[in-house]
């Protein structure tokens, strides 16, 4: 695979603060307020641990970002955590990182908020099958990708406007709490829920499922080569976004818990219409809803083409991927890398269910982010003329609480799918062959890196 010259590889920095601010709340508020609402809430159990998993999750989130932020500060180039890999010449770690970020990390979080959005569609127009839902997504994916290619600053502009359609449901939300809280409920779930100890075996699936909610927060890095004074802006942006999100999680869940019992809505795809429904509320609140909803999904999809695609023309940059995929059109848009993006993300979005998909998501992704642990440790202990933003005892007291964090979530996956069986999901078995093959990629992706690195050098020789 041809390696682009470096001349080749300078774009010019065009977006702000406000952009990559608006990015990373536009491609993380959307599925998670629909998909993880309902999932955390099965695994937790009862509405108190519901909000313990998300503050718990988003909190320990934050040092994690603090500690990109620095490296970001350090080396803004698209990617991130793959071209920083690549900046420490570790060039078959990197291959085999950036690989599986595409194959499973980026893929699955396209596939899952599509077909949730197939769902939405589903319902709303009552269709016959999921697959006519499906349909109608795909087909609408397409229409994002032709705008973000045809249509100039269609990617920037378009971060703005989706992310400000997404208050509108969120703007909905509260003012059904508003007119419809139901204090009774929420006193009588509190009380319930108060009763129970806190279970370490529920509390660490769920917090781990968190971090499918949280995913998009990091996304201002992979864009790091195109921010305007990305040492000021990045960082702020990374920090912001992060305390922002974790706060409207809490106040939307506990506007939740004051339209509906926990059990109404717990395990639901969509919650907020399953609340609202066990309430026998006016069906206009229902079709609101889920117009509403569409806006989340949509901004979430159109994020999602935005960065990931960055990533994967990354890639190509550095000779991990065909040169071809490096390709951008007159708008600077890398539509080739989108749409391998897309055709990846069809495999999952068409043949898997939703708990699989996030359930790959979560747990490779957190294996990843070991790798991305070593990496800033590197970068700071060696890098020549590297700027520290933070001391030596914060800079390593997020390291510990940023380790403490990878381990909790890449063992509740494995957690999550001994409570499905003991909750006797039938969707336990096919998980687990599911989740052994996606590991076995991952392993699998080990030998291969090492192999292609092996023989590029004798071909040098």
């Amino acid at each position: 695979m041809e390696q682009l010259k470096e001349s080749e590889l300078t774009v010019k920095p065009k977006i702000g603060f406000w952009t990559i601010f608006l990015m990373a709340l536009s491609s993380t508020i959307g599925g998670g307020l629909l998909i993880s609402f309902g999932q955390v809430a099965q695994l937790a159990q009862n509405p108190v641990l519901t909000i313990v998993s998300f503050l718990i999750g988003g909190i320990i989130l934050i040092p994690e970002m603090m500690l990109m932020s620095e490296t970001a500060y350090n080396i803004p180039a698209n990617g991130s955590t793959y071209s920083w890999i690549r900046e420490a010449g570790w060039s078959a770690i990197s291959f085999w990182f950036g690989w599986i970020l595409v194959l499973i990390v980026a893929m699955t979080a396209l596939s899952s908020v599509m077909l949730s959005l197939a769902n939405l569609f589903t319902n709303l127009f009552s269709l016959n099958s999921l697959w006519y839902g499906k349909l109608i997504v795909f087909s609408f994916t397409i229409i994002l990708i032709c705008f973000h290619a045809f249509i100039k600053n269609y990617s920037q502009i378009s971060q703005i406007i989706f992310t400000i359609l997404k208050f509108i449901p969120i703007f909905v939300i509260l003012l059904i709490t508003f007119i419809h809280a139901n204090f009774n409920d929420f006193a009588a779930g509190k009380n319930e829920s108060t009763s129970l100890y806190l279970s370490t075996f529920c509390l660490i699936p769920a917090i781990s499922m968190t971090m499918f909610a949280y995913s998009g927060t990091e996304s201002i890095t992979y864009v790091a080569g195109d921010v305007k004074n990305p040492q000021r802006n990045i960082p702020k942006a990374l920090i912001i976004s992060t305390a922002t999100i974790i706060l409207i999680y809490v106040v939307l869940l506990i506007a939740l818990l004051l339209i509906a019992p926990f059990d109404k809505w717990s395990g639901t795809l969509n919650v907020w219409i399953s609340a609202i429904i066990s309430q026998n509320l006016a069906s206009g609140w229902i079709i609101t809803i889920e117009i509403a909803s569409f806006f989340l999904f949509a901004g979430s999809i159109n994020a999602f083409i935005f960065y990931f695609s960055k990533l994967i023309q990354q890639m190509a940059f550095n000779g991990d991927l065909f040169s071809f995929f490096s390709k951008e059109n007159k708008n600077e848009n890398p539509y080739l890398a989108t749409l391998l993006l897309l055709v990846g993300s069809l495999i999952y979005f068409l043949w898997d269910k939703l708990m699989n998909i996030t359930n790959y998501y979560v747990f490779a992704n957190s294996l990843l982010k070991f790798v991305l642990i070593f990496i800033l440790i590197y970068h700071r202990l060696k890098r020549e003329n590297y700027v520290k933003l933070f001391n030596e005892i914060w800079y390593w007291l997020f390291i510990c609480i940023s380790i403490i964090s990878l381990l909790i979530t890449t063992i509740g996956p494995i957690l999550t799918i001994v409570e499905l069986a003991n909750l006797n999901s039938a969707n336990t078995k096919e998980m687990l062959i599911n989740s052994s093959i996606i590991l076995t990629i991952i392993l699998a992706g080990i030998p291969i890196a090492f192999l292609k690195k092996y023989i590029q050098n004798k071909i040098k020789k």
